[in-house]
């Protein structure tokens, strides 16, 4: 868990401040993206029980003191385009979307990093 808190790209796993610790501790499983070994640019999407897909990185560019990552697979079902926002106080928004059952389509998930030890907010 540490290692996925840790990351700048790649959620593996989340649990929200709330989760920690109550009768009801939750940790939610996501895609868990990695690089494949054939281009620094690729990353393979992976989602517990559905097959890998890979992301090719198509666009980096900087809104104000946010960082962006674009991955695109237009081959996908869906969905065909993940975005990475990375964002100040520790939040990361991904954003994924895409065209499925001939509609537009956007999920956006929003993340904060949080320290595994303490439960402390993560602000870098």
């Amino acid at each position: 868990m540490r290692r996925a808190t840790q990351r700048i790209i790649g959620v593996a796993m989340t649990a929200s401040k709330s989760q920690l610790g109550g009768p009801k501790s939750m940790i939610r499983r996501m895609p868990r993206p990695r690089r494949t070994q054939t281009s620094a640019g690729n990353y393979v999407a992976t989602t517990v029980g559905q097959k890998e897909v890979p992301f090719k990185l198509t666009d980096t560019k900087t809104e104000g003191p946010d960082q962006i990552f674009t991955f695109t697979n237009g081959a996908n079902a869906f969905p065909q385009v993940i975005i990475y926002r990375r964002a100040t106080d520790g939040w990361l928004y991904v954003e994924v979307g895409g065209k499925q059952a001939g509609k537009d389509q956007k999920v956006i998930y929003p993340f904060r990093r949080l320290s595994c030890e303490t439960g402390e907010y993560i602000r870098r």
